[in-house]
């Protein structure tokens, strides 16, 4: 609300745009081994959410959902060094599952546990990822992911995972798939976070 100098009230004007922009995006139903969205992260917005719904082919107890980020803007190429990273995972039977890597050599960012479903009336996989920085500047990019998916078991499971690539390189895509397995039912939408 305001005033005016006689006293009457009336609503500002809400601002344009809001807090979540939409920038990207990919939907399949069919098989595919991996996707990627390239050009998605730009200097528009500094930080950006990505949201993702997959299913696997096949399943197993040893299938997890994994991610790379790309850089080369439209024309991109996956980065494949220094994903500083941790992941934990628990199950509704209390089982854990966590995962870390603290090498130079690391190649990837897990998202997923490791008894990823295949089953055919649910997104398996579900979760989303803050992306802050990705191409700042002399800046690393830091991720950080929050899930939920059902494993190979039916056991229904939360997960939380960071990661900080030890790199100034500007960041401008990814790219998602199973460590040993193809996709299915992948669903995934990106957003720009409005900077005010």
């Amino acid at each position: 609300l305001q005033t005016n100098s006689s006293g009457v009230l009336s609503f500002v004007d809400a601002p344009s745009g809001g807090a979540f922009n939409f920038v990207a995006g990919y939907a399949n139903d069919s098989e595919h081994t991996n996707f990627s969205i390239d050009n998605c992260f730009t200097s528009t917005y500094q930080n950006y959410l990505i949201q993702y719904s997959v299913t696997c082919i096949s399943g197993s107890n040893n299938t997890r959902l994994q991610m790379k980020l790309r850089t080369g803007g439209a024309s991109g190429s996956d980065h494949t060094s220094e994903y500083r990273r941790t992941f934990f995972a628990r199950d509704s039977q209390n089982n854990t599952d966590h995962s870390s890597d603290d090498s130079s050599s690391s190649d990837f960012f897990m998202v997923g546990a490791n008894a990823m479903s295949n089953s055919a009336s649910m997104y398996v996989n579900n979760g989303q990822i803050y992306v802050h920085s990705p191409v700042k500047s002399g800046f690393q990019t830091n991720m950080f992911g929050m899930g939920n998916a059902t494993d190979w078991n039916g056991y229904q499971q939360s997960h939380t995972y960071g990661c900080r690539v030890n790199s100034t390189t500007a960041m401008t895509g990814f790219k998602m798939y199973a460590n040993q397995d193809n996709l299915k039912y992948s669903h995934v939408r990106v957003y720009g976070i409005a900077d005010s």
